[in-house]
């Protein structure tokens, strides 16, 4: 068992060690929202279930991460079907895989990860099916909080995928986020803004009216704010590239890229830990786009 592997049981009985270290900072960790997602771990492939709006999000989000990666220089495979061959990511909050699956078939080395010990082995279960992902894709039963504490590498890219806003500390999420971040790397974020329009359509439609997702999936005090978070990446050394507003059409069951990031939102930043690279040229004319994701993008770099 690798070093760095952390089981459920190490994440319910806490080491001394570990119960140190969280006493001088503040945990991301939330076992409440772990629990509640663990309890849908038979869902998470069930393409009319619960996780339904996360499996068309990849129109968008997979694109994302890929002209991301590219735009900063981070791959230069010429293989177009798979353009992040050489680039590892990890999938924080993997869940049962919905996004960490795709991005490996693009050719990267991805690690998912998620503390609920029941998505795990549901997102295990599910790339066995594909022998295309066996050596490129791996799942490790982990909070971020430990595992950044424990690495033995660093990555190309972290992606946080409608993680932000279950996590009990933005700050601590965002510090072990960039903890496992190469020099250069890329911080992939799409949560949800605190606003009164949030509350209404995260909320109200999607939750009580509508039924896209189960009754108190979201919290509105843990929305994240995106000129806080910006703030915050920046004071951390992550330089925000860009932004982009998401829109979701239940009836159907479609998601496009939008100006206004007043509900969903999409946010894509470098740690300029390495001062040597000009991210502003390699930012020209980036913007998200894909046979996969039709609607391009104004692109609105920061």
């Amino acid at each position: 068992m690798p070093q760095n592997y952390c089981t459920v049981r190490e994440i319910n009985i806490k080491t001394e060690t570990y119960q140190n270290t969280r006493h001088k900072q503040q945990s991301s960790f939330n076992d409440e929202e772990v629990r509640k997602f663990g309890a849908l771990s038979d869902h998470w492939w069930a393409r009319d279930g619960p996780y339904k709006p996360l499996h068309s999000l990849n129109r968008l989000r997979v694109p994302l991460v890929r002209d991301g990666l590219i735009s900063t220089g981070a791959t230069v495979s010429k293989d177009g079907r798979q353009p992040l061959e050489g680039v590892t990511i990890l999938d924080v909050g993997c869940g049962g895989g919905i996004l960490s699956e795709p991005l490996a078939r693009l050719g990267a080395s991805v690690t998912g990860l998620d503390a609920s010990h029941k998505s795990i082995e549901a997102a295990q279960q599910h790339s066995s099916l594909d022998a295309d992902l066996q050596g490129r894709l791996q799942y490790k039963c982990c909070d971020l909080d430990t595992f950044s504490q424990r690495l033995d590498q660093q990555y190309d890219a972290v992606v946080a995928s409608e993680v932000l806003e279950h996590v009990d500390s933005i700050e601590a999420f965002i510090e072990s986020c960039n903890a496992c971040l190469k020099p250069s790397g890329s911080l992939f974020l799409t949560t949800i803004n605190r606003t009164p329009l949030s509350f209404l359509g995260a909320i109200v439609a999607a939750e009580y009216l509508l039924r896209i997702v189960p009754v108190g999936t979201h919290t509105w005090d843990k929305f994240v704010p995106i000129e806080a978070l910006k703030k915050l990446l920046e004071e951390r050394g992550l330089q925000t590239r860009l932004q982009h507003g998401m829109l979701y059409a239940p009836v159907l069951d479609r998601w496009c890229w939008v100006a206004d990031t007043s509900v969903n939102y999409a946010l894509h930043a470098v740690n300029i830990a390495d001062t040597s690279v000009n991210y502003a040229l390699h930012a020209v004319n980036y913007a998200p786009e894909s046979p996969m994701s039709p609607e391009s993008p104004t692109s609105s770099l920061s």
